[in-house]
């Protein structure tokens, strides 16, 4: 039995992880700019579609107000969406809202319309009607910001114990490029499971490498001609011999199109080593889990980027395209009985929708190497395929999706510092052949290392 078929045996009454799937739960409160009550002679609502925002705010007297409905008493993260032009921030702000006060200083975000969300903390609702404030107490440059639209958004306790946690109790190896390599998607996923469960002896490791394919290509040229990308077959059989893991969770493709337009053969040898690694998994008693190559962010490198078709190591604004037929190919083998977890489907639509909103939304300012929101998204979509059932994964972070369990941002550190600290050692361990990595610490002082910081974490 898969592993996906085997999770979702153990799950007595699945719930969706879209917002509202509780019938009895408190959905997200969206409080837009254009419904909010403006006091004062200057602020206002600009409708215009690049703004659509609380606008003018020259006066520190001026300010805006919402009123709103709580179908259930309950908590809720306060998130101010701000956006603040070169060298206008500083302002001071104060939000009001059932008796409850925030404060928090505007943060310069390069332009006006450039709108940013704030988390503020936490408002304890009852039911009922309520009014929320946001009213400037200070503005040493000329406006105080614009505001995009101000969220209320449910605070659920994660749950003890899930499925996923009984399972993903064996070794867990991460392979992957740079992207996984980053490993803040992977210590996303660890930290979330282990304040899910506290106690459960999870063993993950990343041991991904930065510009590594599974096709074995490289494109001329590549680092300024310093060395061909590394191939993860010249690698894969010390891995699995050394690591012995359970479960592989890999993603690959993002390199594997040498960011150039599609290209059946290209293609061809990214399916061939998709495969022979799946074949080279299962001789080690290894399952497989496929994650799709998060997006190409192609608003983020259009600016450089060069007509389709020429060859160059500027990322071409059509890559994306390659990306999604790579994506759609691993979706579809679904078919065969693959564990295939589709996160480039989720992160595109998540970029348009939040770019239709603001055009200047990145997810990578690179177009390749996203930030931690985007490694959020690929977090959330794997903790979603592991049918983690809670309401938290509606959250667009990390911080919001655990706001409410005091002891997350500890567990997110250790877990970070211990994954690190395994990923340097057995990679140097095991060797490789892209150069410029730190080099880890024999592997016997990082392990016993690793074990004192899991203690820390089973606490």
């Amino acid at each position: 039995m898969c592993l996906h078929a085997l999770l979702v045996g153990l799950i007595a009454a699945p719930c969706t992880w879209l917002q509202g799937e509780a019938p009895a739960a408190n959905r997200r409160i969206e409080l837009p700019a254009s419904s909010a009550v403006v006091h004062g002679t200057m602020l206002r609502y600009e409708p215009e579609p690049n703004k659509n925002c609380l606008g003018y705010w020259t006066k520190v007297e001026d300010w805006a107000e919402w009123t709103f409905d709580v179908p259930r008493a309950g908590r809720f993260a306060l998130e101010v969406w701000q956006g603040c032009g070169k060298g206008h921030g500083g302002s001071e702000v104060m939000v009001e809202v059932f008796e409850q006060r925030f404060h928090f200083v505007v943060e310069d975000t390069g332009h006006f319309q450039n709108f940013t969300p704030r988390l503020l903390g936490c408002v304890e609702l009852s039911a009922g009607e309520h009014s929320l404030a946001l009213k400037p107490q200070s503005k040493p440059a000329a406006a105080v910001m614009d505001v995009r639209r101000v969220r209320l958004i449910p605070v659920h306790p994660l749950r003890a114990s899930t499925p996923a946690a009984k399972v993903w109790s064996q070794r867990v190896l991460f392979l992957g490029d740079s992207i996984t390599y980053g490993g803040e998607w992977t210590a996303f996923v660890e930290a979330y499971l282990r304040l899910q469960s506290p106690g459960q002896p999870f063993d993950f490791i990343n041991v991904s490498l930065p510009s590594e394919t599974v096709s074995g290509l490289s494109e001329p040229g590549h680092a300024g001609g310093a060395f061909p990308r590394p191939d993860l077959h010249e690698r894969l059989d010390r891995v699995l011999a050394r690591l012995k893991p359970a479960v592989i969770v890999a993603c690959y493709g993002m390199n594997d199109g040498i960011y150039l337009p599609f290209d059946a053969a290209r293609f061809a040898q990214f399916k061939d080593g998709i495969v022979r690694l799946r074949q080279a998994a299962a001789a080690a008693g290894a399952s497989v889990v496929h994650v799709t190559p998060p997006v190409f962010d192609r608003v983020a490198t259009s600016a450089n980027a060069r007509p389709v078709g020429r060859e160059s190591r500027s990322p071409e604004v059509s890559y994306d395209e390659v990306l999604e037929r790579y994506s759609a190919w691993l979706v579809a083998q679904r078919s065969q009985g693959w564990q295939v977890v589709d996160v480039h489907a989720r992160m595109a639509r998540f970029l348009a929708e939040r770019r239709a909103d603001d055009g200047r939304f990145r997810l990578a300012e690179d177009g390749v190497h996203v930030n931690t929101q985007g490694h959020w998204l690929i977090a959330r979509e794997l903790l979603a395929w592991l049918e983690v059932a809670d309401a938290a994964l509606v959250a667009d972070s990390f911080d919001l999706a655990t706001l409410g369990e005091p002891t997350a941002a500890e567990v997110l550190r250790l877990v970070q510092q211990r994954q690190r600290l395994l990923r340097d050692a057995w990679l140097s361990e095991v060797g490789h052949q892209r150069p410029g990595l730190p080099l880890g610490k024999p592997l016997a002082e990082a392990e016993r290392e690793a074990s004192e910081l899991l203690q820390q974490l089973l606490r």
